[in-house]
């Protein structure tokens, strides 16, 4: 799988003309899982001798470390002097990645999601691709032609003969946030966004809710998609821990308490009163009405164009 992922990674920068620095974080601890066969260092062997690898500059973290994980990384990696990108191993970047970021013209502080595929439920919408944020939420999860669906797996060649069909590169600046982290990307000048005491999962939500209460706008590119692959069939193929396990609810729990007091529970409560929330309710509500008897359903507006970029 990360093979593939670092494949992207070398496509995308092909079209980077400011110098880009790859950090790769390779995570062999075990206190959440053991491999079922072999040690984790014969897992990174795997991909050890891709061209990415020479060029990155790498931390490993070991059995040696305390526990250390996406939160502390994060965290830790945040770029004071410029952009910082947020990397997933099952996320493959579109070939215009770069060539967006180094072209943008945004004066605030602010972070920017790529188009997603069409998620599993509508909240998302807000960040869905222009192409897939108009259609209904199936039941059935097939509600867009494969592999436009959030739990289709995506080749890195159909990322980008999807993406090649874009003729011009919009930059939308959205009326609500919403982030999934994978290739999330961050201007310097931001608010502390995750605390020092978060380790594990639901940093990205934690970003989001912090940069809410700072008053930081996110925008959308909102005509390339990004091939953030959730159920890659590579994926976690040599464990058995899950989600359900004891350990991961207690590491889990311990980044939500650390989420809550960093945040502010009063703010979460009011944050869900806001347009954004509502307003996607109400939208799929009339589609589906207008669904009903055979009529065009209304555009769903996720903000104002700020910027049209050319095609690298």
């Amino acid at each position: 799988m990360l093979n593939e992922t670092f494949d992207a990674i070398m496509t995308a920068l092909k079209h980077a003309k400011q110098p880009t620095e790859i950090r790769l974080c390779i995570n062999m601890q075990t206190y959440l899982e053991e491999p079922i066969e072999g040690k984790p260092e014969d897992m990174v062997a795997k991909f050890a001798d891709h061209p990415l690898m020479k060029i990155a500059n790498i931390v490993y973290k070991t059995n040696d470390d305390s526990f250390y994980n996406i939160a502390d990384w994060r965290r830790e990696a945040y770029n004071k002097d410029g952009y910082t990108c947020w990397g997933e191993s099952d996320a493959l970047l579109p070939e215009e990645y770069f060539h967006v970021i180094e072209n943008l013209n945004i004066k605030e502080p602010h972070y920017l999601s790529f188009g997603s595929r069409k998620m599993w439920e509508p909240s998302w919408a807000k960040i869905e691709h222009k192409e897939l944020k108009n259609l209904e939420y199936k039941k059935n999860g097939r509600s867009a032609p494969e592999p436009l669906n959030w739990d289709d797996y995506i080749k890195l060649d159909q990322l980008h003969e999807f993406n090649r069909k874009q003729k011009k590169i919009e930059i939308i600046k959205l009326k609500a946030p919403k982030i999934d982290g994978s290739l999330l990307v961050l201007s310097e000048g931001l608010p502390p966004f995750i605390p020092e005491n978060m380790h594990f999962v639901e940093e990205d939500t934690c970003s989001q809710h912090s940069f809410e209460k700072n008053g930081i706008k996110q925008y959308l590119v909102g005509n390339i998609l990004k091939g953030h692959n959730y159920n890659h069939p590579l994926k976690r193929t040599n464990t058995k821990a899950s989600r359900d396990d004891t350990l991961y609810i207690k590491y889990r729990d311990e980044a939500r308490a650390s989420a809550k007091v960093f945040i502010d529970e009063k703010f979460q409560k009011r944050r869900k009163r806001t347009w954004g929330y509502l307003d996607v309710h109400l939208q799929r509500k009339r589609n589906d009405l207008l669904r009903l008897f055979g009529l065009p359903v209304v555009d769903f507006k996720q903000g104002e164009v700020v910027q049209i970029i050319d095609r690298p």
